[in-house]
């Protein structure tokens, strides 16, 4: 095998340098070209398959927006007052009886507490006896 001359060894860092440079260019080169493709479609002339089509944000912002349920006739006749009264009415009862329903909670645990202190209260009597004055 032949000694490498410096001219080898420098054409062939020269060749790498020359590769990779190259790779960079056409990368680079591939990627603006992707972003400027644009495919036309033969079925909807004026319109592209590529790039997709943006969708009109505005549109669906529109789409998105609840239409007003308020009708002016049932308005005239009353109708929203009564419904608003009326939930107003079932709310009011379900909060009165969830509040009498924890105030029977709390009673039932006061008097447990009590029987449980007057039971330890004569456990302990009878323990100790009663005491003398």
């Amino acid at each position: 095998m032949a000694p490498l001359g410096i001219i080898d060894v420098f054409d062939e860092t020269r060749q790498r340098g020359s590769d990779i440079l190259e790779s960079l260019i056409l990368h680079q080169v591939d990627l603006l070209d992707a972003r400027e493709l644009k495919i036309p479609d033969m079925e909807k002339p004026g319109q592209f398959l590529w790039p997709p089509p943006q969708p009109n944000l505005a549109l669906q912002m529109i789409a998105a927006i609840r239409t007003d349920p308020f009708i002016i006739s049932e308005a005239a006749k009353g109708t929203y007052i009564k419904e608003r009264d009326r939930r107003v009415l079932e709310d009011n009862r379900r909060q009165i009886a969830e509040a009498e329903q924890r105030q029977r909670e709390f009673e039932e645990r006061q008097r447990k507490e009590l029987e449980s202190a007057k039971e330890r209260d004569g456990q302990a009597y009878r323990e100790r006896g009663w005491p003398s004055g």
